[in-house]
């Protein structure tokens, strides 16, 4: 742990930590691929950042939108929780980079075990099997350390008033021709920052006129009984983000 501190900075010490260039699978496995818009695998994170238009920002620069757009980019780039942190570290203020820094210190064990595992090209099944199950736990412990730094990250834009993280929850709308995958992540992260808070009663009634009226404008939506119908789905906060896109852009 030590020979990584003296490494400096944050994205360096992931770099090495989490194994990118020497880890096998990395550039060539699903997630741990930096694909561009148009599925062209680049090897740095300069490269990538450049076609996603995503931006190195200072303390003073970093925000909410900042943070919501490059976890749409996450999304959409279909990244792993190592190449996320990684990400993270490399466009965000050393502030925020040292708090996946440290949380990914305090799991090194766990999260530098991809050292031990043999990837070689074989055909024995068992072999395969073996292999797949121990990048599989590898990946698992750095989707937690993810968690935990996810949530932590956003905690700083969260409003002390619960009823303001309704509000803004509640009056959510899609822009047009906004992808899918931008909605969702912005909405889930809205969504996240409101968990123990009573979504019951008024809060769902406002969501669920805030779906109707959305569809109801939209001329794919030729009647109101349409929308109505399936407002059945808002009793699974899953179902509603997922239903209620698909059904404001067809």
């Amino acid at each position: 742990m030590r020979r990584l501190r003296k490494l400096g900075n944050p994205h360096d010490i992931l770099l090495v930590m989490l194994g990118f260039g020497q880890f096998r699978p990395y550039g060539q496995a699903a997630g741990l691929r930096l694909a561009t818009p148009s599925g062209k695998v680049v090897y740095s994170f300069g490269a990538f950042c450049s076609k996603w238009d995503i931006k190195k920002v200072s303390l003073d620069d970093w925000n909410e939108s900042h943070w919501i757009k490059v976890m749409n980019c996450v999304q959409m780039a279909h990244l792993s929780s190592p190449l996320t942190m990684m990400l993270l570290s490399y466009v965000a203020p050393e502030r925020v980079g040292v708090i996946i820094q440290e949380a990914a210190l305090s799991q090194a064990s766990k999260l530098t075990a991809w050292r031990t595992i043999l990837i070689r090209d074989t055909v024995d099944p068992a072999a395969q099997e073996r292999m797949k199950k121990e990048v599989g736990d590898g990946m698992k412990d750095c989707n937690t350390t993810f968690d935990q730094v996810r949530k932590k990250i956003a905690s700083e834009f969260k409003p002390h008033d619960t009823s303001d993280l309704l509000r803004r929850w509640c009056i959510l709308t899609p822009r047009p021709k906004q992808h899918w995958s931008s909605f969702f992540v912005h909405e889930h992260l809205l969504h996240s920052q409101i968990e123990g808070v009573e979504l019951s009663g008024a809060a769902w009634k406002i969501r669920r006129d805030k779906v109707i009226y959305c569809l109801g404008r939209d001329q794919r939506c030729s009647t109101l009984s349409r929308c109505e119908s399936l407002m059945y789905s808002l009793c699974n906060p899953a179902h509603v983000i997922r239903n209620r896109y698909r059904l404001i852009h067809g």
